[in-house]
């Protein structure tokens, strides 16, 4: 049996919750099997109290177990959560089968930070429309964006509907502008108190979060945003050619 080894770097938690994962995983425990105790997993695996519910504590936010109250910790089946799997290749799009709603929180016209200004390649007026949205699907916030468009290739456009119509649309059939390619970065933070009131999960909850910036044809930057998703929720695919 493999236990957390106390002479690596790697936090004792960390190695058990991998333990613990691997044996999900390769379904030595099955889908709704009640976990052993905290107590009885110090025993088994030589470790304190707070490390087994730190790395229980992290299986539970990545969706592979559950806390029953009164009845104990059983392994969750993951793929029962109707987990949404979201393409960094396009735009952040559902398909037609996906129920989903956008609210809109925030839609002002502002001078771009320095971040913004210089990633935008704005002029020194240096104003863009900033949007606050939130991507409710089946009836739950999947994500919440923050996303800026220079006010100066789309002075109008604080006064679309973003609610009924996405950003692209709106931008590709008002303004005849439409992103062809994009950069984007993805990494793992914790929610903060304004992530916790849009995305519904507790202050310090792992969320990822994607940074994009989209291009027209000939390569000025029309978007900036930044996209709140929720880790227990969302599966991120990527496609690629592999050249031989």
């Amino acid at each position: 049996m493999i236990l957390p080894d106390r002479n690596k770097y790697i936090p004792l938690y960390y190695q058990l919750k991998e333990i613990l994962h691997d044996k999900i995983e390769d379904e030595s425990w099955s889908i709704n099997m009640r976990l052993p105790s905290e107590k009885e997993l110090c025993e088994i695996y030589k470790v304190s109290r707070i490390t087994v519910r730190m790395a229980l504590k992290q299986l539970e936010i990545e969706g592979r177990i559950r806390r029953d109250q009164g009845k104990g910790t059983f392994i969750e089946d993951k793929k029962a959560k109707d987990l949404i799997l979201q393409s960094l290749t396009g735009t952040f799009a559902f398909s037609e089968e996906v129920n989903f709603s956008t609210t809109v929180v925030e839609k002002n016209i502002e001078k771009a930070n320095e971040q913004i200004y210089q990633t935008l390649k704005l002029t020194k007026r240096g104003m863009v429309t900033k949007l606050v949205r939130i991507r409710i699907v089946r009836g739950a916030p999947l994500y919440w964006t923050k996303a800026y468009i220079p006010l100066e290739i789309c002075p109008e456009l604080i006064h679309q509907d973003f609610e009924k119509h996405s950003l692209f649309e709106i931008l590709k059939n008002l303004y005849a502008l439409e992103a062809v390619s994009a950069t984007r970065t993805i990494e793992t933070v914790l929610a903060s108190s304004r992530a916790t009131n849009y995305l519904g999960v507790a202050a310090g909850t792992p969320i990822n979060l994607v940074t994009s910036t989209s291009y027209l044809a000939d390569g000025r930057p029309l978007e900036f945003s930044k996209n709140y998703f929720r880790s227990d929720k969302v599966i991120f695919e990527v496609k690629i050619g592999i050249s031989p």
